[in-house]
């Protein structure tokens, strides 16, 4: 697909709300929360990220014990990571630090804080300039159409197609499959929630990921951990 102009796929930023708990009993009571309903969480320190998953909180040692999907040489005790997860329309991140390490058992200690960023859901990584990254469109016959992803997050993502090959509509399902670095590819089944003209030949669809299996979850949210560090160096 040729180049297109920047200008063309503006997009105005998403309205945010900030907010912070700082309270140890609404800290408490959304450590358990997250322990109850969040899947995978991003644990970020100073040289890189990885996915894991969060306990109950242990309010008698003030900490938190998470577990990590891979086998990676752990930070020392004493060491500041951050944290961070998202439900719904809401982004969450906190700063703790490593009291133990056990394998791929981490206690934490509890945060001073939670932030909360409420507005579009998850954060979107831009990956138009990522040839690594690409969505190919399932067709009843011929093969796939190939689609540049312009921004991914773990939510869904937005995707930029030939008039001339193809049509969405809005509210209307395609599914496909996401290819993204290191070889992975992911089955996806997509819902329309709008469109948009970006020139004569081109449009803009934005997309809702719909049942991403726990492994494709994972997957992509260490794919758009690592993105968003290249991002940030450059």
């Amino acid at each position: 697909m040729e180049a297109l102009p920047i200008s063309a796929l503006e997009v105005l930023p998403p309205r945010m709300q900030i907010e912070s708990l700082t309270r140890l009993e609404d800290i408490l009571a959304h450590l358990y929360y997250a322990a109850a309903e969040i899947g995978t969480i991003i644990v970020d320190d100073r040289t890189r990220s990885t996915s894991a998953m969060i306990a109950f909180p242990e309010p008698q040692r003030n900490s938190v014990v998470i577990h990590c999907d891979e086998d990676i040489t752990p930070p020392m005790p004493g060491t500041t990571i951050q944290i961070r997860y998202h439900r719904d329309n809401s982004r969450y991140s906190f700063k703790a630090e490593i009291q133990a390490v056990d394998g791929r058992r981490w206690r934490v200690s509890f945060p001073d804080s939670i932030t909360r960023h409420s507005g579009r859901g998850a954060e979107r990584v831009k990956t138009m300039n990522v040839p690594e990254v690409a969505f190919y469109l399932d067709r009843v016959s011929g093969d796939p159409i190939k689609m540049t992803v312009y921004d991914l997050s773990t939510k869904g993502m937005s995707v930029i197609y030939p008039t001339q090959r193809c049509a969405m509509r809005t509210n209307e399902y395609i599914s496909g499959v996401l290819v993204l670095p290191e070889g992975i590819r992911l089955p996806v089944l997509l819902d329309i929630r709008h469109t948009r003209e970006i020139d004569g030949h081109h449009w803009l669809a934005g997309c809702q990921l719909i049942g991403l299996s726990p492994w494709g979850q994972a997957s992509l949210a260490r794919t758009l951990s690592k993105l968003s560090a290249r991002n940030t160096s450059h």
